[in-house]
């Protein structure tokens, strides 16, 4: 979708937006923007070798095996080192280095939610100074998929996760708080578009999970994505003057975060998607 909008509108994702925010990938994908890669390479993040190396292994008796005596699957240096590398120079940045606004949500081991933006006279000012890659790593570090990731918040080192895990996998309502009430943006005069990962609606009735295996997998996805639209509602109802458009395909089934034999399934769903998308008109150009 992004692709889109750059190839459409022949600006970088950055100079459409005045703030970006997101959570797991979502926030992968806001250290991108900041940091000017175009889409098309960003794309290769997750299409491309590095993507193979930073999860694994894929073979499931030894993901498994490593899950439980470990707690987690996937080294968290290997997608910092991936991350570093596709930022480029952006990859010494701090949060108040960004050039637009933005907002990363990640969880410390306590359970705290953490939003990392950029200092101002409204807000806290104790995350600007943030390492932009560690706070993306650890709101990438998804529970039992990733160890937890140390980051540093003034004086102290925080072991932090996935900001999914602390309610936060939408964090458009987040940002919405963080614009209007400890920013200077004007509800009125703002649109805010939200894109979704793609949701898989299961039957109503669905079977209580069995065993381990099962139940792991519900509690790091289905509960964690539970959230994920009513982030979209509580910003429409409370702030009902700001514009706002959702786009989020749907998937022909429930596909887990680490399966890399889907990224073809799920590019053709991104395209398909991409090309019902007129951004000039949903962006008033």
């Amino acid at each position: 979708m992004l692709i889109a909008l750059e190839q459409q509108t022949g600006k970088q994702v950055r100079d459409c937006f005045s703030y970006v925010a997101g959570t797991s990938t979502g926030a992968d994908l806001c250290a991108l923007i900041q940091a000017g890669v175009p889409m098309t390479t960003a794309l290769t993040f997750y299409t491309g070798a590095d993507a193979k190396n930073v999860f694994s292994p894929q073979e499931p008796v030894l993901a498994w095996a490593k899950r439980i005596v470990d707690g987690y699957i996937y080294d968290p240096h290997k997608l910092a080192a991936s991350l570093q590398a596709a930022l480029g120079p952006a990859a010494a940045w701090t949060i108040n280095n960004c050039p637009t606004g933005v907002l990363i949500v990640a969880c410390d081991a306590a359970g705290h939610p953490w939003f990392f933006c950029k200092d101002n006279a409204k807000n806290s000012g104790v995350t600007g100074a943030c390492s932009l890659v560690d706070a993306v790593v650890a709101s990438s570090a998804a529970p039992t998929y990733f160890n937890f990731w140390p980051v540093v918040v003034g004086p102290q080192t925080l072991q932090m996760a996935d900001g999914g895990a602390a309610g936060f996998v939408n964090p458009v309502y987040r940002m919405a708080i963080e614009m209007f009430q400890y920013d200077s943006f004007d509800p009125s005069t703002t649109q805010i578009i939200s894109l979704g990962t793609g949701y898989y609606a299961p039957p109503a009735a669905m079977p209580a999970p069995k065993g381990l295996v099962a139940t792991i997998e519900f509690a790091t996805s289905t509960l964690v994505d539970s959230a994920g639209d009513l982030a979209d509602q509580d910003t429409a109802r409370v702030y009902p003057a700001c514009g706002f458009q959702k786009f989020n395909p749907a998937l022909p089934s429930s596909i887990d975060e680490a399966d890399l034999s889907a990224v073809p399934v799920l590019l053709q769903i991104g395209q398909a998607a991409a090309a019902l998308m007129d951004w000039k008109g949903i962006l008033g150009l």
